[in-house]
């Protein structure tokens, strides 16, 4: 009996020697109750702490009782982080919880996230790609449509430097008129020098058939390209 009771006296001792297993469950649910009591610094370490121990975001978690309800560790860690300014942190969390792909199906926390990650890219000077994108299509559009002004003002010489300096557009549209429109600026350079000049022709000719390989549905405007053009472009195989 002595030795039952020194057994039971060692394995207490064990157990309260051993670190506790943090509980997610709580660190999450108390982060949450911290963060929306505006203590985003508690939020914040409780939220880590959750993160830490169950990483996978869940739309449906047991989290207390029987009902389910969304796990949203490092979007909330997001939101804590945000709010104490630590905006590199907050876009990082941010982006893990994007790449589980659950926030994003809630439309609550969707919205959430796609509001703090403008602000913090806002603040941190980071343009937002898709702003950034469509601004250089316009630019590219805008571009376009220079060079072709100066194709129907006749002004051959100019258009190829335009088209020359400006970037290959992504969409395959834009590039074929691009290069479209530079090899008719190039063949009338060579038809108005007397068709002296081969090499302008061969850069016609080039043109013509990378325009045809960036989209092959590209079909020249018969009302802004002459009949020789359209000559030359069919031709191109």
């Amino acid at each position: 009996m002595r030795q039952l009771g020194i057994a039971v006296i060692c394995l207490l001792l064990a157990l309260s020697a051993a670190p506790l297993r943090a509980d997610y469950r709580q660190s999450y649910l108390d982060g949450r109750a911290a963060l929306g009591r505006g203590d985003a610094a508690e939020a914040a370490r409780l939220l880590t702490a959750a993160a830490a121990e169950r990483p996978q975001e869940q739309a449906r978690a047991r989290l207390v009782g029987a009902i389910p309800e969304p796990y949203l560790p490092h979007h909330l860690l997001a939101v804590a982080l945000a709010r104490l300014g630590r905006c590199t942190d907050a876009l990082r969390e941010w982006e893990t919880s994007a790449t589980q792909g659950i926030a994003a199906t809630i439309s609550g926390p969707a919205a959430e996230a796609r509001s703090g990650v403008a602000e913090c890219r806002r603040k941190l000077g980071i343009a937002d790609p898709a702003e950034a994108a469509a601004s250089a299509r316009a630019a590219i559009r805008a571009e376009l449509l220079r060079a072709l002004e100066a194709f129907l003002a006749g002004n051959y010489a100019r258009t190829v430097e335009l088209l020359e300096d400006l970037p290959s557009p992504a969409d395959a549209p834009s590039r074929a008129w691009q290069l479209a429109l530079r090899s008719a600026a190039r063949h009338s350079l060579y038809r108005l020098g007397g068709e002296r000049e081969p090499m302008l022709l061969a850069a016609a000719i080039a043109d013509a058939r990378d325009a045809r390989r960036a989209d092959p549905a590209f079909r020249p405007n018969p009302e802004l390209f002459s009949p020789r053009f359209l000559e030359l472009w069919s031709a191109q195989r």
